[in-house]
């Protein structure tokens, strides 16, 4: 008698793909043993410092796997990269009143330039 293959469907929310993922495994033979899953989600991110990054897109994580034991408890072993378009939105840090932005020259013509003040002391 043949085992059926196993097959899951599952929605994530703020999981390995950050904010909403669909996902789609199944095994290749059975309950156990190689299998795979796909899946499509929307992830967002930010990180601050001297460079600010905005980062959101659409991935698609591909994943092939190994299920481990001989009861209703397994160990899933599993390699898989997630393919996507992303958008990285930067913000450069910049010191005000110097020519100092961190990380190299003032190259960007959208920058704000420094407040430049002449010092005039009065005589008597």
């Amino acid at each position: 008698m043949a085992q059926q293959k196993t097959r899951s469907l599952s929605v994530e929310l703020l999981g390995a793909q950050n904010i909403v993922g669909i996902n789609y495994d199944s095994r290749f033979k059975g309950n156990s043993g190689f299998g795979y899953r796909v899946g499509l989600g929307y992830g967002y991110g930010n990180t601050s410092g001297l460079f600010d990054q905005k980062i959101n897109g659409v991935g698609v994580p591909l994943e092939l796997n190994y299920l481990l034991g001989k009861k209703n408890s397994k160990l899933e072993l599993g390699f898989g990269a997630s393919l996507g378009v992303y958008q990285v939105k930067e913000t450069i840090g910049y010191v005000e009143d110097t020519w100092w932005y961190p990380g190299g020259e003032n190259t960007d013509e959208t920058s704000p330039k420094p407040k430049i003040r002449n010092y005039h002391p009065i005589h008597d």
